[in-house]
């Protein structure tokens, strides 16, 4: 695999094994510069070109901040699909974050909130939401009763998600980075800008779905969590996007331990200290906005 990017011209300066991505990633230098090279399997190569012209048509809109794609190709001879995007200089923002102030923590947050609002503008779709995430309640919901595990307050949960699926109407479907939380934001230290990265995942929802992650923001910083939705809204949230939110997030504890009983114990016992957190935010469901709002506000 290496030799198809020296072939064109870069070198190969380390791999990057972070990430639950399926890709090889490695940082690359090429005529002085650094860039990021992603490689996937062939299986790949329609969704990867897809992604390459969506993110090239994303990075030209006013006001974000991102890895930008350079170079596009396949190799069948190795069934490879590879992709140079920008190096990205600086640091994980999850890991500074949590040493700024309440008030640079919350603007942080405010960029990453208009970052994503300018995700959801850049394409739409004309589609069906509400059966389709409906059917994704119901396969999660089965997979979950079948994991062999159970959740404190598995009732309030599964009770809230078939009352208020009904919000899942008429949504509208656009572009969704696919997993927008804190660990894919880099902070560049010379200028302290934010930069949005890892756009794998990629798919396109109901754009205040991207919100469910919030809860890996809110582990690191309440005030970037905050910022985060403040700034998509620009200042003015609606009660309804409270009400959506807390069913995406009973829906995450469900998937969450369900995808988590077939991977390992670990994760098994991360997703379940992540469930009695949210239930703590929500009250068991007995709530709209979640106690950690409260506390910012």
């Amino acid at each position: 695999m290496k030799k198809e990017a020296e072939a064109r011209g870069y070198r190969i300066v380390n791999e990057i094994s972070e990430g639950w991505s399926g890709d090889w990633k490695y940082l690359v230098e090429k005529d002085g510069r650094k860039y990021l090279l992603r490689i996937s399997n062939i299986s790949m190569s329609g969704r990867r070109e897809r992604d390459f012209h969506m993110l090239q048509d994303l990075s030209k809109s006013e006001g974000i901040k991102m890895s930008v794609p350079r170079e596009l190709w396949k190799s069948d001879e190795e069934g490879k699909v590879y992709m140079i995007f920008n190096w990205i200089e600086g640091v994980k923002a999850a890991d500074v974050i949590g040493k700024e102030s309440a008030a640079k923590k919350i603007r942080y947050g405010e960029t990453a909130g208009k970052y994503l609002r300018i995700i959801h503008q850049c394409k739409t779709l004309d589609a069906d939401w509400e059966n389709r995430f409906g059917a994704k309640i119901d396969k999660k919901t089965a997979a979950y009763q079948r994991c062999g595990l159970t959740i404190e307050h598995e009732n309030a949960i599964l009770n809230y998600i078939e009352e208020n699926r009904c919000l899942l109407k008429n949504r509208p479907v656009t572009l969704q980075h696919g997993d927008y939380h804190i660990g894919n934001f880099i902070i560049n230290p010379k200028d302290e800008s934010l930069y949005v990265i890892d756009f794998d995942r990629m798919d396109f929802g109901d754009p205040w779905e991207e919100f469910a992650k919030i809860v890996w923001c809110k582990a690191v910083s309440k005030e970037f969590a905050y910022g985060r939705i403040k700034g998509y809204f620009a200042g003015t949230i609606p009660e309804s996007f409270w009400r959506l939110l807390g069913l995406y997030m009973a829906f995450q504890i469900i998937s969450s331990i369900a995808w988590a009983a077939g991977v390992s114990g670990e994760q098994v016992d991360v997703m379940m200290k992540q469930a009695k957190e949210i239930l703590d935010d929500y009250e068991n469901f007995s709530r709209i906005v979640p106690k950690w709002v409260d506390e910012i506000c």
